[in-house]
């Protein structure tokens, strides 16, 4: 009777892994910067834009004492967090990535060089 719990517990959590990725992923615009689990501070970068090419679609993000530049392509969702004004998330465009404001970029692969996502901070 043991073996079969066991066993049916196991294929329950197989089967669900990928519905928790999916449910995610749908809901990863309205997680504030930081608090993606999982992948914050993991699978993703946190700091503050240094330059934004609008014309090269390109944005520099410093994060301590490294800097990433990476490509903001056509399928890069950006997304505006305004948790501190306690209000949700809106989508965001090209023109709220400005020079100074904090983010949290997700990367499509380990070369760190298009970005999945973006979110960026509510202006004040």
């Amino acid at each position: 009777m043991n073996r079969r719990r066991l066993f049916a517990r196991c294929a329950l959590a197989l089967l669900a892994a990928p519905l928790i990725a999916r449910a995610q992923k749908a809901t990863e615009q309205f997680i504030p910067i930081g608090q993606s689990p999982g992948l914050s501070g993991k699978a993703t970068v946190i700091g503050t834009v240094e330059a934004i090419d609008a014309a090269a679609r390109t944005m520099t993000v410093s994060a301590g004492a490294t800097s990433y530049r990476c490509a903001l392509t056509d399928r890069t969702r950006i997304w505006i967090d305004r948790s501190a004004q306690r209000l949700s998330a809106t989508t965001g465009r090209l023109a709220d990535l400005q020079k100074g404001r904090r983010v949290e970029v997700k990367f499509t692969d380990a070369t760190r060089k298009t970005a999945e996502w973006v979110k960026v901070e509510a202006a004040p």
